[in-house]
């Protein structure tokens, strides 16, 4: 089995990511419930990979939006939609989250959103940044118009089943079967282990990468401290009330 490292992996997924990992309508429901005044309104997405939630949201009348992932191969994919759409009013930028500030002409954006459990990815790799939360934190609200939103999806940590030992369910498409678990931990920091096989070919790779566990009370509570007016944390993108039991949580903070 050959090792890859994790953008190697994802490099290797990247023209079948909107079909291993498709975008639900009821996500795209949920964000666009913080844009009421959706025509003028300008999205921030942070590890956007092929930017497939943006283009659902652009064809719901955004204004305009910007994609940031750490990934290249994602975000060529993203820019040659937009070419072979001729779509205007999105942008991507293979951009850092830890510095994503720094990239030209981000301002008053209406909604950030980073979704999926990007957040996890944040720290170094070689062990927990306990000021890397509040620095992501201060990036955003910076960039936030003076209402803008930021939304945050993490993995429910404080649920037992997530813990090493743990799979995630196993997803194919286009011939690429991927399986992801969770193995030994040291703290606050899991052992990340996707695996993939070219089903046609038979050639299997894996991945190890680190995910922190943050809490979704932890981010909040570091949100207040960056200055966010009112925080809320819910179960699900109903907006259910949270429970230890819920897969992902969703953390809204409000500038």
């Amino acid at each position: 089995m050959a090792y890859l490292t994790c953008m190697a992996l994802y490099q290797k997924i990247s023209e079948s990511y909107e079909e291993l990992f498709p975008s639900s309508q009821e996500k795209l429901e949920f964000v666009m419930g913080f844009l009421p005044e959706i025509n003028s309104s300008r999205v921030i997405d942070i590890g956007c990979a092929t930017g497939q939630m943006l283009f659902q949201l652009r064809k719901a009348g955004i204004s305009s939006g910007v994609g940031i992932d750490l990934d290249e191969h994602m975000i060529r994919e993203g820019e040659r939609r937009l070419r072979r759409e001729n779509i205007s009013g999105i942008e991507f930028h293979v951009g850092d989250m830890r510095h994503f500030s720094e990239i030209p002409g981000l301002n008053n954006a209406d909604l950030i959103s980073c979704m999926g459990n990007t957040l996890a990815y944040l720290p170094d790799s070689q062990g927990p940044d306990s000021d890397s939360l509040d620095r992501f934190l201060e990036q955003c609200k910076s960039l936030l118009a003076a209402e803008g939103i930021l939304v945050i999806q993490i993995l429910n940590y404080q649920n037992p089943r997530i813990a090493p030992g743990f799979s995630f369910p196993e997803i194919s498409a286009n011939g690429i079967q991927l399986l992801r678990t969770y193995e030994q931990s040291e703290g606050n920091q899991y052992r990340f282990i996707s695996r993939m096989k070219n089903l046609q070919t038979g050639e299997t790779s894996h991945d190890i990468h680190y995910h922190t566990a943050f809490l979704s009370k932890d981010i909040a509570a570091a949100a207040v401290r960056q200055g966010f007016g009112e925080t809320e944390i819910t179960g699900s993108y109903a907006g259910k009330a949270p429970q230890r039991d819920d897969f992902f949580h969703l953390v809204i903070c409000r500038r």
